[in-house]
């Protein structure tokens, strides 16, 4: 018996799960063992190591990866970068708490945040220490034999940029008795005019100072041992011991955990990203030693200024954020933070950008929240997003409604549709893709991302699909209108004679006419002897298949095309900022282009009222808010830098459509378009004309307004002159509709001439003009009120008299 696939396939996913660790190549094991061995020396020589062993300028070095003097690194530069970072940290806590820090003192500083974890984001300059002090050229000699011909990855050159750091405190540490340090990792994005994507991510490893809020970060890679040598970075005695105490425990138990094959890593602290090791395909890159400081926690008051908090307010504030119980008494402060970068191999010195050296209104080193505030008010955005896409449902709903009938679907434009369509599977692909790498937003990522794809799947894909049904039915209408009309302009044909002589042929009649087609589908009905088996079917058996086809790519089209942008979008992440920010915008400019297509087949139609205006002014509102938001807010959820400009040229852009559909309803579809541009279409509000009367005048004319007497007494004489002059210009209709009268007005023979009336008609041909949307004429010259058509021709077109088919309005 034949063991069946599937059966296969079980026992090679449970061989799978019972085998998972395979054992390395005996050269990546050996690589791995040395590895071990490297992070065991360096371990047992910072135990041994005291506070001045690594002096390079008293030419003191130390036997690990990248403090040897052979390695070549700009430590003559370190002196110099410790004296910025004091300066810095004597600026942020004065001299006396500068001093109280260095020296480790415990209690007299100002109120701080102890809880670390957070982001700030900022702008970074050019160091002037960098600038003072020569850094020696990159040295290649010293890299590994598959470096040979690279170039230095994060090697920043720019004069300035943007830089953004996150923060997440190390659960595993034990804070030092004395100084109480934390263990911090950091992920820093840094990026000037030259970089690409967002910028560089940097991973660092350190430690946090609780008590003083400065911060010691490092990278770590096969030619720098910067996690093992960070308190030689230390700015005093006392933070050295800190440091090494703090280290000395979490370093020993990832060296551990790696040798019982808890941790798979050669270099669990490693700088790349995505935990990305290094390897024969990773170009080198430079590393960096990060001095940050905490500024104080201050209050905002209504002017602007800053008021210093107590100690203890800080700490209930942090205790509510971690744990809330609804016992806010203020809102928490912003994290503010100074940063000094400074990189050993590459040489380049980075300061963030604020005072003293900038003013206040310049910049401010860098500001952000802690994580906590940053996930509430990442909820509340969201769901006010939510909002919007649900607001939008309902609007669509609602034209949905209004649009039932044939005749209201065929004036809407798909394209329109289909753009909106596109809005909002993108935001539904979006939000689930930052549902799934974000735990803390998930839930309301995920309630967004369902109300987006209801949208799309319930009410956007429905819509477009019954405005298509609609229209693919005109359009083949319209072909075999064509066709007929190419047949009838064929020569005539000859009735054949027969005579003796042979065949002749007569031509036809003069009086006869040829035959109109009208379109229709000619159905053929068997006589009473036929059996019904040997009826033909008059419509084509491939209509049905070739309308699902056609169906069937519509949908493929649409998906297709949305796929495409997303793929494009999550691509266009990575390209440089201006190449970026113009890909932005541009698809920014075609997404609220919603209403062009609109436009477009309002003026080829020739109709107006194709869309409910609220749904046209609310959903141009609701489909901008979210650009607002991002381009206009600063500390946006997206960290995505404000663009005013294009914001404005965006709301222009969007401004014009709207003005551009009034106008098309009030002035008409075709207003400033010449008549050679667009195709004939029938016009519903004729300007009639006294010498028209015999031939275009509508039927149904039943008199003058008025008539020379009213309840049995004459007229005076110049009222009876003023309902002359009124029955001169007007003309009664009635319409079969609401069987009220219609007073119409006409113009006279020879134009519009120059008298007035007192009956609110103006002589001029410009009244008349607008005068007659009050009216509606059709093809078979029956008048209606243009409320009373308009309101018969969203069910049929039909006239309601001879019912005779009626162009589309």
């Amino acid at each position: 018996m034949a063991t069946p696939r599937g059966l296969w396939l079980i026992i090679i996913v449970l061989i799978f799960f019972y085998f998972p660790n395979t054992p390395q190549p005996p050269d990546g094991q050996r690589e791995f063992d040395r590895t071990l061995d490297l992070e065991t020396s360096a371990l047992d020589l910072l135990n041994r190591t005291r506070y001045g062993d690594f002096n390079p300028r008293a030419n003191h070095w130390l036997n690990i990866t990248g403090l040897r003097q052979s390695d070549g690194l700009a430590w003559h530069m370190l002196d110099a970068v410790r004296k910025r970072a004091v300066e810095q940290m004597k600026y942020v806590l004065g001299p006396e708490g500068t001093r109280r820090a260095l020296g480790g003192v415990r209690e007299g500083f100002p109120a701080m945040y102890h809880n670390i974890s957070g982001y700030v984001r900022g702008s970074w300059v050019r160091s002037k220490v960098g600038e003072s002090l020569q850094p020696p050229p990159l040295n290649f000699s010293a890299l590994p034999d598959r470096f040979a011909g690279s170039h230095f990855h994060r090697n920043i050159t720019g004069d300035e940029g943007d830089v953004h750091l996150d923060f997440t405190l190390d659960r595993g540490s034990k804070p030092d008795e004395t100084t109480l340090m934390h263990g911090l990792r950091g992920d820093l994005t840094i990026s000037d005019q030259t970089s690409y994507g967002n910028g560089w991510e940097v991973k660092l490893y350190g430690g946090f100072f609780v008590n003083s809020g400065s911060i010691l970060l490092t990278t770590t890679s096969e030619r720098f041992a910067g996690i093992f040598s960070l308190p030689n970075f230390a700015l005093s005695q006392t933070m050295f011991s800190a440091a090494k105490s703090s280290l000395n425990s979490t370093l020993r138990e990832a060296v551990h955990q790696q040798r019982t094959g808890a941790i798979r890593f050669k270099n669990p602290w490693t700088s790349l990203p995505d935990g990305v090791q290094e390897s024969a395909g990773v170009p080198p890159h430079c590393d960096m030693i990060v001095y940050l400081q905490q500024h104080p926690v201050q209050a905002r008051l209504p002017n602007g200024a800053g008021s210093p908090l107590d100690a203890s307010l800080v700490d209930q504030l942090e205790y509510e954020l971690r744990y809330p119980e609804g016992h806010r008494v203020l809102p928490p402060p912003k994290l503010a933070i100074s940063m000094l970068i400074f990189s050993p191999d590459c040489g380049f010195v980075l300061e963030s950008k604020g005072p003293p050296d900038f003013g206040r209104r310049e910049a401010l080193h860098l500001v952000g929240s802690k994580i906590e505030l940053y996930y509430e008010m990442s909820r509340r955005h969201v769901f006010a997003f939510a909002c919007i896409l649900a607001a939008q449902g309902l609007l669509m709903m609602t034209q949905m409604k209004h649009a039932s009938t044939p005749s209201t679907r065929s004036r809407i434009s798909m394209y329109t549709i289909a753009l909106l369509s596109l809005g909002d599977g993108f935001v539904a692909f979006a939000f689930l893709f930052f549902g799934m790498i974000s735990n803390e937003l998930f839930p309301v990522l995920l309630t967004a991302s369902f109300f987006a794809f209801l949208a799309v799947t319930i009410f956007d894909l429905r819509f477009l699909l019954d405005i298509w049904t609609v229209q693919v039915q005109e359009r083949q209408r319209l072909d075999r209108q064509r066709a007929a009309q190419s047949a009838d302009s064929r020569p005539a044909v000859q009735i054949p004679i027969i005579t003796a002589a042979g065949a002749d042929t007569l031509p036809l009649p003069v009086s006869m006419s040829q035959a109109i087609s009208s379109g229709a589908t000619p159905v053929t009905l068997p006589p009473d002897q036929d059996s019904p088996s040997d009826t033909t079917p008059t419509t084509p058996p491939t209509d049905a298949a070739t309308t699902r086809h056609e169906l069937s790519s519509v949908y493929g089209r649409f998906y297709l095309l949305l796929l495409t942008l997303i793929f494009l979008s999550l691509n266009a992440s990575s390209w440089s900022p201006p190449l970026r920010s113009c890909y932005i915008n541009t698809l920014s400019l075609a997404y609220l282009s919603i209403w062009w297509p609109q436009i477009a087949r309002n003026t080829l139609r020739n109709c107006r009222k194709s869309l409910e205006w609220k749904f046209v002014a609310g959903q141009s509102v609701l489909r901008f808010a979210p650009f607002v938001y991002f381009y206009a807010v600063e500390g946006n959820v997206a960290w995505a830098k404000t663009d005013r400009r294009a914001l404005v040229v965006l709301a222009a852009w969007l401004w014009v459509q709207v003005w551009v559909l009034l106008l098309q309803e009030v002035l008409g579809p075709r207003w400033l378009v010449p008549a050679a541009w667009v195709p004939p279409a029938y016009d519903y509000h004729p300007l009639l004309r006294e010498d028209e009367e015999d031939s275009s005048m509508p039927i149904g004319f039943s008199g003058g307004a008025s008539g020379g007497a009213v309840g049995g007494e004459a007229s005076s004489g110049a009222e009876h002159a003023e309902h002359a002059e009124h029955d001169k210009h007007t003309r009664t209709f009635d319409c079969a509709i609401c069987m009220q009268d219609i007073e119409v007005p006409v113009v006279p023979k020879g134009g519009g001439g120059e008298g007035g009336s007192s009956s609110g008609v103006s002589s001029g041909v410009g009244s008349f003009f607008l005068s007659r949307r009050a009216y509606m004429v059709t093809p078979c010259r029956h008048i209606f009120h243009t409320q009373c058509l308009e309101a018969a021709m969203r069910y049929r077109l039909q006239c309601p008299i001879c019912r005779e088919r009626l162009p589309p309005l």
